[in-house]
């Protein structure tokens, strides 16, 4: 996968996801959506009800991307994972 599709495929919260378990390697789905509401920006009391369902969502697809790998509910970047995230953060500076 190319930097250019990975940006294709690379959203805010995708990001946010990924930086949370790269922090923390092999954190659980509640563990991140715990992390994300309390480490977050201003927009998450608005979404704090919904993050565990988004969380869920955002998992999925990043499994589905081989950027996540799922090991009994423990979740960890995969070597093409932290290649997205380092695009992504040297999209941030």
């Amino acid at each position: 996968m190319d930097d250019a599709v990975i940006r294709r495929y690379l959203s805010a919260p995708r990001a946010v996801v990924l930086d949370i378990i790269a922090r923390n390697p092999e954190i659980t789905h509640d563990e991140i959506a715990a992390y994300w509401a309390t480490h977050a920006g201003p927009s998450v009391p608005r979404q704090g009800k919904s993050l565990p369902q988004m969380t869920g969502e955002i998992l999925w697809r990043l499994v589905n991307l081989e950027w996540v790998e799922n090991r009994r509910g423990h979740f960890r970047l995969t070597d093409l994972g932290v290649r997205v995230q380092t695009v992504a953060q040297s999209d941030r500076c």
